[in-house]
Formats: C-alpha cells, sequence, structure tokens
C-alpha cells in the first residue's frame, strides 16, 4: 500500500493566495465525507481457475503478479466465489450425495481441483491480504420444490435449516485448507430464473431464512462474525429489498450489509445509480457493496476497446458517488472471455479500467466533498485526483483466437 500510495502522488494543500479567474481552485468542504473504502478485487470462478491451470506457469505468474501483488500489480484485496457451481463452472455439482440430509457424504473434493489452488495462489501473490466472499448461486436440486438447481425454483421449507448447515460446512472446509470466510451472500440474484443455477427468495423468505436458519448455524458454528450481505441483486429493485431486510419484522441484526449488481440495463433500463444514494440515505450505517459486475458479450479483439473502459468507468464512478459509505471490494467475472462456463455466456473484464481504481484507490477514508473553477470533472464530482504517472501494468497475455482447454 505505502508504495501504491507514493505511486498515486501526495497532494498537500496550503492556504491561498485571493482568488484569481486565471487560475484553477478546488473548493473543499471538510464537513462533509464521503464512505469509507474497503477496497477493489475481482471472482475466481471455476472457469477462471480452470483457464488459469492450463495456463504455462510463467504466465501463471504474470497473472498472480498483475492482479494481485500490491506493489507490481493492482493489489486486489477481495476475492468472490461461489459455495458449489454457477454458470462459471464446467458443469453442474454439488458437496453431497442425492437425498443426503445428514450431509455426510460431503466433500469439497471438486474445489480442490482448480478453484483453491488458484485462490492460495493469489492470496500469496496479495502477501496474505486477500479477503474472501461466498455466494451460493442455487441449493442442491433435491432440496428445492423444483426438483433441479436451474432455473429458479424455491428451497423447501423443511430443507431450510439442511441448506444452512450446508453452507457451515462449505465456510468450514475451505478454512481447514487455510482460505477463511470474510463474508457471505445470502443468495445470488435471488428475483432472477436463469437458466443455469439460481434460486428465488422473496424479501419475507430471505429475511426470514437468514434470522431463523442460517444466522443461528454460522453462530453456533464459529463463523458469527462473518460479513452477512443480503440481496446480490441488481440495483432496480435494491431498495425494496433493503427495506424488508433492514425494517421489516424487526428488521435483521444479522444484516450486515446490502450487496448488489449493474444488470439494470438488461430491461432498457438506465443504471440506476440514484437507488444506492436512496438505500444509503434510509440506511446510512449499513454497508452498500457491489458484489459483481460483468462487461458481458465482448469478443477478444475488442478487450482494450475505449468503449469497454469508459462504460466501466462510468458506471463505477456512478455507483461510488452515490453510495457514499463503503467501497467496491469486487467485480465478479472470470480472467478471460475463453472460459469454459456452463451455458456459454461471454464476459469480459475491463482490466485497465479497474486497474486504475485499484491501484489508487486504496482502503481508508474517501475524500471530502468540493467545489471547483477551472478544475477537471473528476474533483467537481467529488473523486480523488487523477494519478500522476500511476505505473502501467499491461494486460498479462494475449487474447487467442481458440479455447485453452481440452475439447473433451
Amino acid at each position: 500500500p505505502d508504495a501504491a500510495r507514493e505511486a498515486c502522488g501526495t497532494f498537500t494543500f496550503t492556504a491561498a493566495p485571493p482568488l484569481r479567474e486565471e487560475v484553477p481552485n478546488l473548493f473543499l468542504d471538510p464537513e462533509h465525507r464521503f464512505q469509507s473504502f474497503l477496497g477493489i478485487g475481482t471472482a475466481i470462478t471455476d472457469a477462471s481457475a480452470e483457464v488459469f491451470a492450463k495456463l504455462p506457469e510463467k504466465a501463471q505468474r504474470t497473472v498472480l503478479k498483475a492482479c494481485w501483488s500490491p506493489t507490481e500489480g493492482n493489489g486486489y484485496r477481495f476475492c468472490r466465489t461461489s459455495i458449489h457451481s454457477c454458470d462459471f463452472s464446467s458443469a453442474s455439482y454439488t458437496y453431497c450425495d442425492e437425498d443426503d440430509e445428514e450431509l455426510k457424504s460431503f466433500s469439497i473434493a471438486p474445489d480442490l481441483r482448480y478453484r483453491i489452488p488458484m485462490i492460495r495462489a493469489a492470496r500469496e501473490a496479495s502477501g496474505g491480504q486477500l479477503q474472501l466472499l461466498a455466494s451460493p448461486w442455487s441449493a442442491p436440486g433435491w432440496m428445492k420444490d423444483t426438483g433441479t438447481m436451474l432455473e429458479g425454483g424455491r428451497l423447501r421449507p423443511d430443507h431450510r435449516g439442511t441448506w444452512a448447515r450446508y453452507i457451515t460446512r462449505f465456510l468450514a472446509a475451505w478454512t481447514r485448507e487455510g482460505l477463511p470466510f470474510w463474508g457471505l451472500t445470502v443468495q445470488n440474484e435471488p428475483a432472477a430464473t436463469q437458466r443455469w443455477e439460481s434460486m428465488l427468495w422473496d424479501g419475507v423468505e430471505e429475511h426470514g431464512f437468514l434470522r431463523d436458519h442460517l444466522a443461528p448455524a454460522l453462530a453456533s458454528t464459529g463463523f458469527k462474525d462473518l460479513k452477512v450481505l443480503g440481496w446480490d441483486h441488481n440495483r432496480d429493485l435494491l431498495p425494496a429489498r433493503a427495506r424488508a431486510l433492514l425494517s421489516g419484522d424487526g428488521g435483521a441484526p444479522d444484516v450486515w450489509g446490502v450487496g448488489f449488481h449493474w444488470y439494470e440495463t438488461w430491461s432498457g433500463s438506465a443504471p440506476l445509480h440514484g437507488n444506492v444514494a436512496a438505500v444509503r440515505e434510509a440506511y446510512p450505517d449499513t454497508p452498500l457493496i457491489m458484489t459483481e459486475a460483468c462487461v458481458e458479450g465482448f469478443t477478444g479483439s475488442e478487450i482494450d476497446a475505449w468503449l469497454t473502459r469508459s462504460v466501466t468507468r462510468r458506471r463505477l464512478s456512478g455507483t461510488w458517488r452515490r453510495g457514499r459509505r463503503p467501497g467496491l471490494p469486487g467485480t465478479s467475472c472470470s480472467i478471460s472471455r475463453a472460459a469454459p462456463t456452463t451455458w456459454g455466456t461471454p464476459a469480459s473484464r475491463p482490466f485497465t479500467a479497474i486497474q486504475k481504481r485499484a491501484k489508487c484507490n486504496l482502503p481508508g477514508p474517501m475524500p471530502c466533498s468540493g467545489n471547483s473553477l477551472g478544475t477537471s470533472r473528476r474533483a467537481r464530482n467529488g473523486l480523488p485526483p487523477a494519478p500522476r504517472a500511476a505505473p502501467s501494468v499491461p494486460w498479462p497475455f494475449e487474447i487467442p483466437t481458440a479455447p485453452w482447454w481440452p475439447s473433451s
């Protein structure tokens, strides 16, 4: 962090002479401060881990340094990963046998092949600073009213306790592998019926499951201090779900924060940054965390396009300005578009745009608000000054024209 701060520059303010129109001026309000910044990260899914495992060793070292080194790379501090399979997996899988209500067959063996080794390596590259966030896409099919992990469906009431114990078994198993978790979301995208792993919760159901099953299970297994986030879906319904979790039936004291994604534009909507601000104003003590943000549908030739970078800048900065309190710990997608996924869903991570924020927006207080005269839009919007000669970390390898994994 010290090296990154030095690279971004130090700005010292002194008493100003009388204002002159031709000289840029910046006016700061020290009484109006923004959020504390937690950090920036990425997801490590089965897809990205499988691609990573099949890279040459030299390319693996380049990826690890570029993404997680705090001195020579982006210094990502957070990593989101799934509880068993998700749409960014080669196949659907769970950790136990069908109808094993006692979870006697529970095993995280599928994670030991690709995902855990890559996350271990990333954690080592980060100097041990990498913090993990777990998210389930669906309970096993036999716990649901549809009998399948795919295409939505709801958790059966008689299996809510089983599912809570399943989650704690996952957390304990990864902890034994030397990978403890910082946080947990109750459910990825609980309002979406997807072709892939997905499961539906309304606000009352999510609130009740956390209060009556998940929170007690976490407390009884040594995970009481885990940061639990609700919602974990788009900004369009963010205010309604925040109200259900934080105000309904006495509130949810076990909810640490509320997670959100940026995909409400799928319906033709503009990015709804204002909903983040509305929740911040209604619940100023509740952290708001962007937990997932893919840029979908890009080809390898477009990975470095200006459009990709500018769209990402607008989306991140808009959310950042309105979120106010906590920062952006996660941007979720695989390290390459050419990753094996259950449904062939293409996604890219705009490396350069995120790089600049990761390197020059370090954990700690955000700046106070201000005004400017003759200065840049960044200053007028209360954002930190643009970095001075920050070192560039290039995309670590070329995007190939063919997949990197065997057809079998």
